[in-house]
């Protein structure tokens, strides 16, 4: 069990503000001074006011990107839709904490390596959605973007990351267990709120990056914005993978369309095990 466990939904974490090269205009801090800070708190699904904001500011910033715009165009749903679906589902079955600051300027989804209920060890198989039953995948017939997703994600985290090193992690879901590591799911500016509250998106990003170093596990993410990949080198992520998905089905910026390009993302890990 790892020390988040005991993180009460009230808990304020105060995250020194830093400087990035990131050109993005949702997440760029706009070379906050390193004297600010902010503070982040924990959002639990029972504080309606406040997880109506982060749901909003989260679907305002991703309604531009291509990766969104392809699963939400996919499953007939607009993006707050599709964007509000995935948060409630990470927090209620996968992990998620969900971290805002600034009155929800800034928010992020982390999902977070707590092992399941019965885990008898801290290296027991997490709550992460990596970890799915083969049956999930369709054995026949056109898979879906989504799943497209989560077979190179899945793949490239086996590679990265590594699996539990024991036969009983197999067990329970026939297929091998990612290792428990933090997974930086969501990661946005509230575009609307101007000027811009200094130091809120490192409040909302270095707390769970500190308990990852300290724990020694790996961090991962997806940077499904080409642009905003400096902001993250610059807290410590690197490349290790470019993937495209929905190739023939959208174009570039993630609308239907028969032939199309596709959607790219990059998928980064912070290396704090010392294994990449």
């Amino acid at each position: 069990m790892t020390s988040v466990v005991a993180i009460k939904p009230t808990t304020h974490f105060v995250s020194q503000a830093t400087k990035t090269s990131s050109q993005s205009p949702h997440l760029n801090p706009h070379l906050e001074p390193e004297t600010a800070t902010s503070t982040a708190t924990i959002v639990p699904l029972t504080d309606l006011p406040t997880l109506t904001k982060c749901l909003t500011t989260l679907s305002s910033a991703f309604s531009v990107v291509p990766c969104t715009n392809a699963f939400a165009a996919e499953s007939n749903q607009t993006v707050h839709a599709y964007v509000t679906k995935t948060i409630l589902e990470s927090i209620q079955c996968h992990g998620g904490v969900l971290l805002q600051a600034g009155d929800a300027s800034a928010v992020a989804l982390w999902e977070v390596p707590t092992p399941v209920t019965g885990s008898t060890t801290d290296s027991g198989p997490s709550r992460n959605h990596d970890n799915i039953n083969s049956s999930d995948s369709p054995s026949t017939g056109d898979i879906s973007m989504k799943q497209e997703w989560k077979t190179l994600v899945r793949a490239a985290k086996i590679q990265y990351i590594g699996v539990v090193d024991s036969p009983a992690s197999t067990l329970k879901t026939g297929v091998a267990v990612i290792k428990p590591h933090y997974h930086l799911d969501f990661l946005a500016r509230n575009p609307e709120v101007y000027p811009k509250v200094q130091g809120a998106i490192s409040a909302v990003v270095r707390p769970y990056l500190s308990l990852a170093k300290k724990e020694g596990r790996n961090v991962w993410l997806e940077a499904t914005s080409l642009d905003v990949v400096p902001l993250y080198e610059y807290y410590g992520f690197k490349v290790v993978e470019e993937i495209l998905v929905g190739k023939g089905k959208v174009d570039g910026k993630g609308r239907l369309e028969e032939g199309g390009e596709g959607v790219k993302a990059r998928l980064m890990v912070m290396d704090n095990s010392g294994g990449i």
